[in-house]
């Protein structure tokens, strides 16, 4: 019997938040931090580029639907004491390389890796992704499982749903995603610190667990 085929593709899962204060994602705000500025006043502008679920749902970005980046930006904007968010269309490829986004940050699932620190500045990472495994009509238990698979290669960024195939286990790769600022932004650190408060409040946990539901217990295979 020949291999069995797997499709290897990028599994998302939550950075840990610690625990103590447990809040909801969208409640009571924090004080704002000390020092950000945005471009509009009373506007927090935020880059992204469509499609990107469950990241950011809806086709519009004057009328999105929800999202992990989308609540997550919302409560940002509370516990900054902006009223209102605004969301700009802006490539990937043109963030990435350093092109500078008409926004006061943008989020869109970007790894924070070296070569681009060097051209962008990184807030602190609200996200970690894993690579999962998509198999069909198999189980993967354990590495010697993985070995007997024949694997092929989804050339995109964000795990799909695929009919018929199901998420069948995780390598652990720990990229981190952050939100992307211009180099040198003032921004940069006061943004940091409320991320950290989500991660440290729960909240980035809890909107994964309302996001990714199906990925909170998916085994490791390495």
């Amino acid at each position: 019997m020949g291999k069995l085929l797997a499709l290897a593709l990028t599994l998302l899962l939550a950075a840990c938040g610690g625990g103590g204060d447990q809040r909801s994602a969208g409640a009571g705000a924090a004080p704002g931090a000390d020092g950000f500025r945005t471009r509009t006043p009373g506007v927090l502008t935020v880059g992204t580029e469509l499609p990107n679920p469950p990241f950011v749902l809806g086709d519009d970005l004057d009328h999105l639907k929800g999202g992990f980046e989308v609540d997550m930006v919302n409560e940002i904007a509370k516990r900054l004491g902006v009223p209102k968010v605004e969301w700009v269309g802006f490539p990937f490829t043109k963030l990435v390389a350093g092109a500078r986004c008409p926004c006061d940050f943008a989020v869109n699932g970007v790894s924070i890796l070296p070569d681009r620190r060097q051209r962008v500045d990184f807030s602190s990472p609200y996200f970690t992704a894993n690579q999962g495994v998509l198999v069909k009509g198999t189980t993967v238990n354990a590495m010697a499982d993985a070995r007997q698979l024949h694997f092929g290669v989804q050339v995109v960024d964000a795990a799909h749903r695929y009919p018929g195939l199901a998420v069948a286990g995780q390598f652990k790769t720990d990229e981190q995603y952050g939100a992307v600022l211009a180099k040198g932004s003032p921004n940069t650190r006061p943004l940091s610190e409320v991320i950290d408060q989500l991660r440290d409040g729960g909240v980035l946990d809890q909107l994964f667990q309302k996001y990714f539901p199906e990925q909170v217990n998916i085994p490791s295979l390495g």
